[in-house]
């Protein structure tokens, strides 16, 4: 209620009297009520504070410091946008001085001493990534122990130096290449008869050599096969019987003068009992001094290539499963610093125990093939670009583009007559004299491939085909699935085709237009006198499914051959009939015998088709004419026919005997009806 004052006068009577106490009646009462109110309100505040629920900030009017703002929400925005403000302009602010504390709980005294010094931190572990200490002095001045190597600078001297290598090889420049490695590199041989002493020479490190070798170890083979086509190659060997990374990396401390290095380790590391037990077995440990041999061969100015260790034979299983993982590691190893690395497993694929020495280590045979392979990989274009091949492959005489290389008494021209695809108005063929010769160097997609020559050899001249260097030739990969018909007998690394006697006698069915090559790295050689316009490459199969015997008394082209020749018969052994047909002729039975066809084809005239029967008895086969038609008319006058079939018992020989024009450039084949 409100406080009403009654007036009082001066006069001090009954009538003020009553006044005044009327007054402090009403301020009592006024004071009762307000304490009434107070105690309202205090319970209202107390609620309010044990509230979970609060004013929204835009309905809480504000009159503050802030200027503009009219509500509690627009002062606290006000302030959050000038602290943001505040910290990117490098103020110290709180939120600024709480960020000088890192997650590890270090402070420090300014923001920025925090960033640098974590930016220092990082930096420093990058340069860890991309650098790596030297395990040992590499010149005794600028590369010495433990000092920090760039990666990236080592993957730009390997690029450079590997070009380089190529560059001298193709070139016939002065080219060195080291061979470094364990006993398959030094080439051991502890059983055969021509095996040689241990070598004499002195290792770097003062060691010496104590186990015996091949009479041809693989260095010694690459440098001689190399030599073919650059003579100014030399392969030094720095192989040492028992050797894994780590001791390699110690033996072998002096440089070297070669453009490439080959490396080729892991054989002992993998499981080898001489090797330290904190060292064998353990990946970890190849890897680190695998590296440390990569680097101080980029430090020496060496193009580096990778041989992964060859397999050993079947009786050392674990072994080879062992090699394997080691293996893997291998690849990304040399991706990291741009270094081919080579599947030396490959390189003795399907050849027998003959080349090996005992499980482990070849003997001369063995470390020849081995170096054929390298050979290969080295020559044409290197293994960076592989010239692949298979069954329906073809390649022309281009150097480059087909793996090409043509040595010597060679000539590459434009002529009306070839066929291949014209490099301008005309193909390209190659002639090759008695004192040339020209290699192709491809991979192998599948085993069992034939390789096909297309030859001109001339009246009286000859050519001759050689698969790797004249190495073991490997063994089919499924003998029932070829029915054997090519054999360790007949397939031989060097075939002769020869043209010009009066007699042409057929040794092995075919073999004297074709040759096989397997699975991986492979070079073919073609020397004699003739002209060469390329070479096809077939599955056995497909060549059996569509080639019989076939016999030709020059090639499929008749600008080679002159007409002067006289060719009166030709030999071929029945074996070679049944092998390249399928077939099994019977003596006994004879009725069982298929029947033959014979097709002469006389170029530029006729093509006659002969149908014989095969009869059998005591004095062997013998062979009755059927049937003789003409298949395309032509001047049957002029051309080559058969006269007869003439069969020797003793040495299975079949001959063809002609009638006719006898200097006719003829083809003839041999099938089964």
């Amino acid at each position: 209620m409100g406080f009403v004052r009654r007036v009082i006068s001066s006069a001090l009577d009954l009538a003020n009297l009553a006044k005044h106490n009327a007054n402090f009646a009403d301020i009592e009462t006024d004071l009762t009520d307000h304490e009434a109110r107070i105690g309202t309100a205090q319970g209202d505040i107390t609620t309010h504070k044990a509230s979970t629920s609060a004013h929204a900030a835009e309905t809480i009017t504000y009159s503050g410091e802030v200027s503009g703002a009219e509500n509690l929400k627009e002062a606290v925005d006000s302030v959050k946008t000038e602290l943001t403000q505040a910290i990117i302009a490098g103020d110290s602010g709180p939120e600024a001085a709480a960020a000088r504390a890192s997650v590890s709980g270090t402070v420090y005294p300014t923001l920025g001493d925090r960033l640098n010094a974590e930016y220092d931190g990082v930096t420093a572990q990058l340069a860890d990534i991309a650098q790596l200490k030297l395990a040992a002095d590499i010149d005794e001045v600028a590369n010495t122990l433990n000092k920090r190597v760039d990666v990236e600078a080592l993957r730009t001297m390997q690029i450079v130096r590997y070009g380089q290598f190529f560059q001298k090889l193709r070139e016939g420049l002065t080219t060195r290449i080291c061979c470094q490695g364990d006993s398959m590199t030094y080439g051991q041989d502890s059983t055969s008869s021509d095996k040689r002493p241990a070598d004499p020479t002195l290792c770097p490190d003062g060691s010496t050599h104590t186990e015996t070798r091949a009479s041809t170890t693989f260095p010694e083979a690459l440098q001689q096969f190399l030599q073919q086509i650059n003579p100014n190659v030399t392969v030094i060997n720095r192989g040492y019987s028992g050797d894994w990374c780590q001791r390699a990396y110690t033996r072998w401390n002096k440089k070297h003068n070669s453009d490439l290095t080959i490396l080729m380790l892991g054989t002992n590391d993998a499981t080898a009992a001489w090797v330290p037990e904190a060292t064998r077995g353990n990946i970890a440990e190849y890897v680190k001094w695998y590296e440390q041999l990569i680097i101080r061969e980029l430090l020496w100015d060496k193009a580096v290539i990778i041989l992964t260790p060859p397999k050993a034979r079947h009786s050392q299983l674990d072994y080879n499963e062992a090699i394997d993982m080691f293996r893997n590691s291998l690849q990304l190893l040399g991706a990291k610093y741009c270094i081919p690395v080579i599947d030396g497993e490959v390189f003795l694929r399907n050849y027998s125990g003959a080349v090996y020495s005992d499980s482990v280590h070849l003997n001369a045979d063995g470390y020849k093939v081995f170096a054929a392979k390298v050979a290969a990989m080295l020559l044409g274009e290197g293994p960076e670009n592989i010239n692949r091949v298979q069954s329906g492959s073809k390649l022309a005489v281009r150097r480059t583009i087909d793996g090409f290389i043509p040595v010597g008494a060679v000539n590459i021209y434009e002529y009306s007559g070839g066929s291949t695809p014209p490099e301008q108005q005309y193909p390209l063929v190659c002639d090759i004299g008695l004192a040339g010769a020209c290699y192709y160097t491809f991979w192998a997609e599948t085993d069992d491939l034939i390789a096909i020559p297309n030859m001109v050899v001339a009246p009286s001249k000859s050519m001759s085909i050689q698969a790797n260097f004249g190495t073991v030739v490997p063994e089919n990969t499924l003998d029932m699935a070829l029915d054997k018909v090519i054999n360790p007998d007949n397939n031989l690394s060097n075939v002769d085709y020869i043209a010009g006697s009066s007699n042409l006698t057929v040794k092995r069915s075919m073999q004297f237009t074709f040759i096989k090559v397997n699975k991986g790295w492979n070079v073919v050689k073609i020397s004699g006198e003739g002209t060469l316009n390329g070479m096809e490459f077939i599955d056995y199969w497909a060549n059996k499914a569509s080639e019989a015997v076939g016999i030709y008394l020059t090639t499929t082209h008749p600008e080679g051959y002159d007409g002067s020749l006289s060719v009166s018969s030709i030999a071929v052994k029945l074996d070679h009939i049944e092998r390249a047909n399928g077939v099994k002729f019977n003596q006994d039975e004879f009725y069982r015998n298929p029947t033959i066809k014979i097709s002469v084809h006389s170029n530029q005239m006729a093509v006659v088709e002969y149908v014989y029967t095969i009869g059998a008895g005591s004095f062997g086969y013998y062979f009755a004419l059927y049937k003789e038609t003409e298949l395309v008319s032509g001047q049957l006058a002029g051309a080559r026919r058969i006269s007869g079939i003439d069969f020797n018992d003793t040495t299975k020989v079949l001959t063809l005997n002609f009638s006719g024009s006898l200097t006719n450039n003829s083809a003839i084949s041999i099938s089964i009806m």
